[in-house]
């Protein structure tokens, strides 16, 4: 055996160690050839540690970005929650000293109430699953029900807004296999992206076809709304992360959604015009995350 100690500018940066497995098989030539390879050699190792090191910064790095988006995600997500839970106690603490409070009114407030908690404890058990390295377990979905779940937590805000909601979902639309979490994440930010450009009032097109008919079917989908619409200038940039139209927004909704999407290998699309509203296709793989067609 050979050992060779390596050093680098008077640091020593690790030992060479070269073993041969036949007895006197090393000689002179050999050694002096490996001398001259020891500043290499060297050279080499330094270079790796420092390389080592830089990896652990990026991966650390990496970890604090991928942290800040996560905080920004659950922010965004739980704020559709609380815009409507906050409002909706202020108005019943105001009922409430005034004498003036239903019975019947808050029953169904309660209701709401109840929707949007549970929808934000929900966020919250995905992140500790996501902490965990756990992920929720995929299923045979309905689009029209998650959807009717979606809009149940946006219905007293869509009707305040004087917004008409219009549903053309066929009865017989095949089932997608899928996590109902990210597909109710999904449709809760479009349809909350579509309800806060109808300020004034105006009405909301839900329609959902089936394309492709056979063995390979997608689901396509569409939210249409009369609202303000984008800038043609802005269209290109709003599937950037932290890019909003939006006073006060995250920029991280139509983000997540085509991450979403893309998960499922479908397509997210988005035409609008200023002034006459946006439009916002979807199209989704019957097969979903199984690789086949869901059977229900």
């Amino acid at each position: 055996m050979l050992l060779a100690g390596l050093r680098r500018r008077d640091r020593a940066v690790g030992l060479l160690a070269i073993r041969w497995r036949l007895p006197n098989a090393c000689f002179d030539t050999d050694r002096d050839t490996i001398d001259s390879f020891l500043a290499l050699v060297s050279a080499t190792a330094l270079h790796s540690e420092f390389f080592r090191h830089q990896q652990d910064l990026l991966r650390d790095a990496e970890r604090r970005t991928a942290l800040g988006n996560l905080a920004r995600a659950i922010s965004h997500d739980l704020s559709n929650s609380f815009g409507v839970i906050q409002p909706l106690l202020d108005t019943l603490r105001r009922e409430a000293n005034a004498g003036t409070l239903d019975r019947a009114d808050l029953i169904r407030d309660l209701d709401t109430l109840e929707r949007y908690v549970t929808a934000s404890v929900r966020i919250f058990r995905g992140l500790l699953s996501f902490a965990h390295g756990s992920v929720e377990e995929a299923q045979s979905l309905e689009i029209e029900g998650c959807l009717d779940e979606v809009l149940s937590l946006l219905d007293r805000g869509l009707k305040t807004s004087g917004i008409e909601v219009v549903q053309e979902i066929p009865p017989d639309l095949p089932r997608l296999y899928a996590r109902r979490q990210e597909i109710e994440q999904l449709f809760l930010n479009l349809l909350t992206n579509a309800k806060e450009s109808m300020p004034e009032g105006g009405r909301l097109t839900i329609r959902a076809w089936l394309e492709n008919e056979g063995t390979d079917q997608t689901i396509g989908l569409s939210i249409a709304d009369t609202g303000r619409g984008i800038r043609a200038e802005d269209l290109p940039r709003v599937f950037e992360p932290f890019y909003s139209t939006k006073q006060g927004g995250t920029g991280l909704g139509l983000d997540i959604c085509r991450s979403i999407v893309w998960e499922y290998d479908g397509g997210l699309w988005l035409d609008s015009d200023v002034g006459r509203g946006t439009v916002v296709q979807v199209r989704l793989p019957v097969r979903g995350l199984s690789g086949k067609p869901s059977r229900g």
